[in-house]
């Protein structure tokens, strides 16, 4: 190889020149530079901010949906209570004014019911009205003699201020054959009578026929007509 003096080694290098080290393309100027910066910020800016406004986008209308469901499922649901209580009310009404009704015609039906057990107490007790006047006690032994039939060895048994007005009023003959005689009872009053034959007896005392009469009827009387607490 061939020693090369220090001449041509000199001469054959020379230092690069910043042309050469940049190459072909030319420096770009300090304004270019910051319009890159600023496009690339800006470019960043519009991203975050698109980012951000989406993610808040998100959020307010999740929020405003649901406001807006809670503010719809409350009012739909208060307008179903308020159809409930209406119709609960309009129930309440008709079914109270069914039970004053039913209440009226209970009422009505107990009056009458009352009315009618009365009566039939009147009836079964007194059997007809004017029984305590003698016209009506005499009505009242003749309907007994009748129900008598074919019995015999007949005695009525009155107050000894109706005795004649019982013998003037029924006769002493009970049918074709059979005799009737009449006693004077002092412990009866003036509308009672006893009459007793060869077959039964008949007690026909106001009392007597005011207990059968409540007996018949499934009621137990808690006095009897002279105000006296019954023993019974």
């Amino acid at each position: 190889m061939t020693n090369m003096s220090d001449r041509q080694l000199a001469e054959r290098w020379e230092m690069p020149t910043v042309s050469a080290r940049l190459g072909s393309h030319p420096a770009a100027s300090p304004a270019g530079e910051a319009e890159t910066i600023r496009r690339e910020a800006a470019a960043r800016g519009f991203a975050q901010g698109r980012r951000q406004g989406l993610e808040a986008g998100r959020k307010d209308g999740w929020r405003a949906g649901r406001d807006q469901g809670y503010a719809e499922g409350l009012r739909a649901g208060t307008e179903q209570a308020e159809r409930q209580a209406a119709r609960h009310l309009d129930m309440m009404q008709r079914l109270s004014a069914d039970t004053a009704t039913l209440i009226e015609q209970g009422n009505t039906c107990l009056g009458n019911a009352l009315v009618d057990l009365a009566m039939t107490i009147a009836r079964q007790v007194v059997g007809w009205s004017g029984v305590a006047t003698p016209p009506g006690l005499v009505q009242a032994v003749r309907g007994t003699l009748k129900d008598l039939g074919n019995a015999t060895h007949i005695v009525v048994r009155v107050h000894p201020a109706a005795l004649s007005a019982i013998k003037a009023g029924v006769g002493h003959t009970h049918g074709a054959e059979t005799a009737v005689s009449f006693e004077a009872d002092e412990t009866l009053e003036a509308h009672d009578y006893l009459i007793a034959s060869d077959a039964t007896e008949i007690d026909a005392r106001l009392r007597t026929r005011w207990e059968a009469a409540c007996k018949s009827l499934g009621i137990t009387p808690a006095e009897d007509l002279s105000g006296e607490p019954n023993d019974t």
